[in-house]
């Protein structure tokens, strides 16, 4: 077929009207999903006496207590509340200056 012939096919074509379903595509129907969905509303907590509060604290081991069990669930193992455990600088504890400078860096340099 020439190729002005296939220029009036084009252009005869064109003129023809689609059917109203492929002219008009239907979109999916929207959807919202609020960002306040599984919200939890703020409940008061018991508080305990100071006294009994600190008396907890010295007895699990202080500070470093509460350090561990955060350590522990950011590796994803969840440490017990009262586990003893050695405190960082003593001999046994659990650290990379435990292990030189080797532990700092995944073994030791060439």
């Amino acid at each position: 077929m020439p190729l002005h012939a296939r220029i009036v096919s084009m252009v005869l074509l064109s003129a023809i009207p689609l059917p109203a379903a492929v002219a008009q595509p239907v979109a999916p129907a929207a959807t919202h999903r609020s960002a306040f969905d599984g919200y939890n509303r703020f409940a008061e907590q018991p508080v305990a006496p100071w006294r009994t509060s600190n008396e907890l604290v010295a007895r699990i081991g202080g500070w470093k207590a509460y350090a561990r069990e955060a350590a522990a669930a950011h590796e994803g193992a969840a440490a017990p509340a009262g586990a003893p455990s050695a405190p960082a600088g003593e001999p046994g504890a659990a650290s990379p200056a435990a292990a030189g400078h080797a532990g700092h860096h995944g073994g030791p340099k060439p």
